[in-house]
């Protein structure tokens, strides 16, 4: 055993403690301790909330920090100081070139809808998880210097229960950069699964901010428990000429129950449980005298009967179309303004369709102030959204900001 229980004064000891037990994830232990450390974001502080430690870390997003600045990179302007509750895909302007985390892909052994790079939990980092024991054996090859194929076989037991994980895969992994044709990926994943393992996980929501931090419990679907799987992406991006930039993937993940309709029901269920997600962006950057002008357009469409958070079934198309000019002025000013269209369209309930129209106004300076670069941004948004609802009065949004921050550059 790596872990023992620690008895209060009167000896007592709280066999309910844990995160998913007493039902409040994050929460300090104070009953168990654990030798073996906690640190699915393999940073400085082990993310257990131990009763003597000095830090806990409660806000972790493993693999949705790529660029090491400790914020989630689905919220980049919120740090702390300053909350931020809507994600950058979701947020005007930044949203052209960040998109929904249903869209990553990669390897997902324990079948829980989640890429295992990205999954948290509360348990120790032990190679398998507590009276569990198993092995994974694969093989692969190169096809080409870009194309890799990989097959393999897993097998997983709780040794306290009759419960299994049961897969047999192939991957098939293609990197593609090409001066004239730009940068292809694929990735493609095939299982055959008998798996009723249950993984719980306890996930960073988007939706949270850094001053709330607070992960939160996604339970496992079970999907997997006589299952065909088929997960597919496909991305193309190419600048075909100087300053249009071109972008278009396809997510499609695909469980199909062989289970029967009467074995199905008690589950909850459908035959088949699937994500399709289909983007395509396009932007293009051009001068026209002392003005920058950039014209883009985004367009997004989801049919699923699940994501990563919920299990809702959605047909929805986001059309999203804008434009950004700037124009220098003085020796470090830039004045920038932009304009967007979104019309979205719910493809199930058309009484949840609206349009919205956005005007964006911003000032940036960048001066030397002692040492430092100074940039200092002030602004005004509008957002005015019109719902296809008629009891939903169309509704007006302002918002001002004043940011000043400094770092060290040069002018």
């Amino acid at each position: 055993a790596t872990s023992i229980w620690v008895t209060e004064q009167d000896g007592s000891i709280d066999y309910t403690s844990g995160y998913f037990q007493n039902g409040r994830p994050g929460s300090i232990e104070r009953f168990t301790y654990e030798f073996v450390e906690d640190n699915d974001d393999q940073d400085r502080i082990p993310d257990w909330g131990r009763n003597d430690a000095l830090a806990t870390d409660s806000a972790v997003f493993p693999g949705w920090d790529e660029n090491n600045d400790f914020i989630p990179d689905f919220n980049q302007n919120d740090n702390g100081r300053v909350i931020n509750l809507i994600p950058d895909y979701d947020e005007p302007f930044l949203r052209q070139r960040v998109d929904r985390p249903e869209f990553l892909f990669g390897i997902d052994a324990n079948n829980n809808t989640w890429v295992d790079r990205f999954e948290n939990d509360n348990e120790p980092d032990l190679p398998y998880k507590r009276s569990r024991r198993g092995w994974n054996a694969y093989a692969g090859a190169y096809l080409r210097p870009e194309a890799r194929v990989t097959i393999g076989r897993l097998q997983e037991d709780d040794i306290t229960s009759n419960r299994q994980n049961r897969s047999t895969y192939g991957v098939l992994n293609v990197d593609l950069d090409t001066p004239d044709w730009g940068r292809l990926r694929l990735f493609d994943m095939v299982k055959s699964i008998k798996d009723d393992l249950p993984d719980d996980l306890l996930q960073w929501d988007n939706r949270n901010t850094l001053r709330n931090d607070r992960n939160v419990e996604v339970t496992d679907p079970m999907l997997g428990r006589d299952t065909f799987r088929n997960s597919l992406y496909i991305a193309h991006a190419i600048s075909p000429r100087d300053g249009l930039w071109l972008h278009n993937a396809v997510k499609w993940d695909l469980w199909h129950q062989r289970l029967s309709k009467a074995e199905r029901q008690p589950l909850g269920l459908g035959s088949d449980e699937y994500f399709f997600g289909l983007l395509n962006k396009a932007e293009y950057t051009m001068d026209v005298g002392i003005l920058r002008v950039q014209p883009r357009w985004k367009s997004e469409y989801r049919r699923q009967s699940y994501d990563l958070f919920t299990e809702r079934d959605r047909r929805e198309l986001t059309e999203i179309f804008g434009t950004i000019v700037e124009v220098p002025f003085l020796h470090h000013s830039v004045a920038g303004s932009g304009l967007e269209y979104v019309l979205f369209r719910d493809l199930d309930n058309d009484i949840n369709n609206f349009q919205s129209f956005i005007v964006a106004g911003q000032l940036t300076n960048v001066a030397a102030y002692q040492g430092y670069e100074l940039t200092t941004q002030v602004g005004i948004t509008l957002d005015v959204r019109d719902f296809e609802d008629p009891s939903l009065k169309t509704k007006t949004v302002t918002a001002g900001f004043i940011t000043v921050y400094a770092g060290l550059g040069t002018l």
